[in-house]
């Protein structure tokens, strides 16, 4: 959902400019969450890529920790037993291992490809 909430906000962006850009990649994202069924986690994933959008739009950069948090809450407000979902727990538990474990792994990955490539590459190829 990342990629494509990105896809959208380029080439909407570039088609209607920013800020019309910004709102139809949030509505083609509604629409996509809608074609493939809205289950727990494409819901969760929907709303993260959207307000990654509006981060964006606005100026700041998106903190996933406190994204998902704040997906989490919304989407128990509006539904308390979505906290007993399967789906929408393995969901959760798998985006925040993301959002914990990217960064450390990452740089983890880059010293070990220093030992054997340059500085720069090493860093180019963990991107």
């Amino acid at each position: 959902m990342a990629i494509l909430a990105g896809l959208f906000a380029l080439l909407f962006g570039r088609l209607l400019g920013r800020r019309k850009g910004a709102l139809a990649s949030i509505a083609a994202i509604t629409l996509y969450t809608l074609l493939v069924g809205a289950g727990p986690s494409v819901v969760r994933a929907a709303i993260m890529a959207g307000l990654s959008v509006f981060a964006a739009q606005v100026g700041r950069r998106g903190n996933g920790l406190n994204t998902l948090a704040i997906v989490a809450a919304l989407m128990a407000f509006f539904d308390p037993n979505i906290l007993w979902d399967v789906g929408f727990q393995l969901s959760f538990m798998a985006t925040l291992g993301l959002v914990l474990y990217a960064e450390p792994l990452t740089e983890a990955f880059v010293r070990l490809a220093e030992r054997f490539v340059p500085n720069d590459r090493a860093r180019r190829l963990s991107l």
